[in-house]
């Protein structure tokens, strides 16, 4: 999915379900979760197909703040608990007298050790596992992977800092453990959330641009209900008269599709001998399955309009440009190929402009 699409989903009904549900002890985490899990399961088996593509999906990542992640992840739900951090079993002790300290991270077989003796002890937790969560039933996901990233936004936009400079994530990680060495003297100072910076850099290694995986776009959802709280002005049963608008501004929302398309304005045709030149089709014959690819004359992707015969601008080669004729524009599949004439548009210093 692009990172943009992800944007596009200002509620999400299931956090708005377990929201509801994380208040009620009674329920248990699995049953909470069997059909999303029986869901997830039958994803990983069969995919989703698509433009007669099957596309395979497994679940990767839980995007959400710290304490979320750590109800969906069996991890103790409270910054005061001795071990908080759901990536290392690092100490609130050892925090305090090194706030620069780093533990390995936890593994699948430590994590479960320590799930098993919270049990058998009769403990609520042990080294800061609650229970095993459901979600590690999937053959593709366990949380230790890591599959609970950090929320930027809560992290570091809640007075940690303002911003994150974009640096290398070697020097990102010297800059934290710069800035927490020198946080040593403030006396009781010491937060979790200052901990998480410590695996920044690994995470961002293991998971990639953690922004994309951010959960602020999901707090946008207390601005709906507390308008509709207002605007109702009725506070018997709030909890169903605020689920029903939201279920019906979901249906609104998902009455179309919130995806881009990814080709717009676009008439495919069949590729006929005769459609091109020779030379363009010789091209063409190079492309991996020429039988089924599909031709046409103008397409919109990302809302930039190409036509055959547009030109494009392909780089600067000293002081003339290189550009390029669209001779053809060929569909495979889910890829674009434009097929061009390549031309050098020389600068005109007496008239200031390109010429061809």
């Amino acid at each position: 999915m692009d990172p943009d699409d992800g944007n596009r989903y200002a509620y999400v009904p299931l956090k708005e379900t377990l929201n509801v549900l994380m208040k009620d002890p009674s329920v248990q985490n699995e049953k909470c979760f069997k059909l999303l899990n029986e869901d997830l399961e039958d994803l990983e088996k069969n995919g989703i197909d698509f433009m007669r593509e099957n596309i395979p999906v497994f679940l990767q990542f839980f995007v959400g703040d710290n304490l979320g992640s750590h109800f969906l992840g069996g991890f103790v739900e409270s910054f005061t608990a001795t071990h908080f951090c759901r990536y290392c079993e690092i100490s609130k002790n050892e925090l305090v007298s090194s706030p620069a300290a780093v533990k390995p991270f936890r593994t699948f077989a430590s994590y479960r050790h320590a799930a098993l003796r919270a049990s058998a002890k009769g403990l609520t937790h042990f080294h800061g596992v609650k229970e095993m969560s459901v979600f590690n039933q999937l053959s593709k996901f366990k949380v230790t992977d890591p599959g609970l990233p950090s929320c930027l936004g809560h992290d570091l936009f809640h007075g940690v800092v303002d911003a994150i400079s974009e640096n290398l994530v070697a020097e990102l990680d010297g800059l934290v453990q710069s800035y927490l060495e020198e946080r040593k003297f403030l006396p009781n100072n010491q937060k979790p959330k200052h901990h998480y910076l410590r695996h920044y850099a690994d995470l961002i290694r293991l998971c990639g641009p953690i922004i994309h995986l951010w959960g602020m776009r999901f707090e946008h959802k207390h601005q709906f209900f507390k308008k509709v709280a207002r605007t109702c002005n009725n506070f018997i049963n709030l909890l169903l008269t605020l689920s029903t608008k939201f279920k019906l501004l979901f249906a609104y929302e998902s009455h179309e599709s919130r995806f881009k398309n990814l080709f717009m304005d676009c008439k495919p045709f069949a590729i006929e001998p005769d459609s091109f030149s020779s030379a363009v089709t010789a091209v063409i014959n190079t492309l991996s399955s020429p039988s089924s690819l599909m031709a046409t004359r103008k397409i919109t992707i990302n809302g930039i309009k190409y036509c055959k015969g547009d030109l494009l601008i392909l780089g600067k080669h000293g002081p003339s440009v290189k550009a390029g004729w669209i001779e053809a524009i060929v569909l495979e599949n889910r890829a674009i190929h434009f097929v061009l004439k390549n031309r050098v548009a020389k600068f005109n210093s007496d008239f200031g402009v390109y010429e061809l």
